[in-house]
């Protein structure tokens, strides 16, 4: 993988041992992007003859990364787009860094991608391209993407949304409930009715115990018997 440089060291060489050569006035070399010219400034063997010369070293730009999303608070998928500065080879969705989020999805080629992200409700979801992750088919390394910040809903919208599944549960439990306490209401009633009827069915023995005596006839009484 190629790196884009940043810094510089020269060492120049001179033919007689007496002559001389300072690079950059002596002074460390940092790159920008594009062409930096560097001076040289050689002395000859009399040590005051100098000429100076001008060594041009050109830094290629870094791949550049910018990531965009929603920037209101989303309460389930949304898509991000990944733009890179030169086209890229070989980037996949494990390339990119997601915190409380997951990556679902990714179209796209050359420059221009998109992502899907599925976000943990109630936080905030945070995207980036960490540095050095994709190269470009210039053979440059990504430099580090800005870190896309994005509110996936609060613990209200995350209520709202499993508002179904929630009303569905209370509903399923509501009714067992109900099935359970008629059960026992069935069952009570079942037990008052037989005692009810055992009751009745005691009252009407006894009550037949006390019955008059209905006699269709004659009855006679002699020495202290009938």
């Amino acid at each position: 993988m190629a790196h884009a440089v940043t810094t510089l060291s020269l060492t120049p060489g001179v033919n007689d041992p007496n002559a001389t050569a300072v690079v950059n006035s002596g002074n460390p070399i940092a790159l920008s992007v594009g062409a930096n010219p560097i001076p040289v400034e050689v002395t000859a063997q009399d040590g005051t003859t100098t000429i100076t010369y001008t060594v041009t070293v050109t830094r290629a730009a870094t791949l550049q990364v910018v990531i965009t999303g929603p920037t209101t608070p989303v309460s389930g998928a949304f898509s991000v787009g990944i733009t890179f500065s030169q086209p890229v080879a070989q980037f996949a969705m494990a390339d990119v860094t997601i915190v409380n989020g997951t990556a679902t999805a990714m179209t796209g080629s050359g420059t221009t991608y998109t992502l899907t992200v599925v976000p943990s409700l109630a936080s905030n979801v945070s995207i980036s391209l960490p540095a050095g992750r994709v190269v470009s088919t210039a053979g440059l390394s990504n430099a580090a993407s800005n870190v896309l910040s994005i509110q996936a809903g609060t613990p209200a919208t995350a209520l709202a949304a499993a508002k179904t599944n929630l009303e569905q549960m209370v509903l399923g439990q509501a009714q067992k409930a109900l099935y359970s306490q008629a059960s026992i209401d069935q069952r009570m009633i079942r037990s008052g009715m037989q005692r009810l009827v055992q009751r009745q069915r005691l009252a009407r023995q006894q009550s037949n115990r006390f019955l008059p005596l209905d006699v269709d006839g004659t009855a006679q009484f002699n020495n202290g018997e009938f």
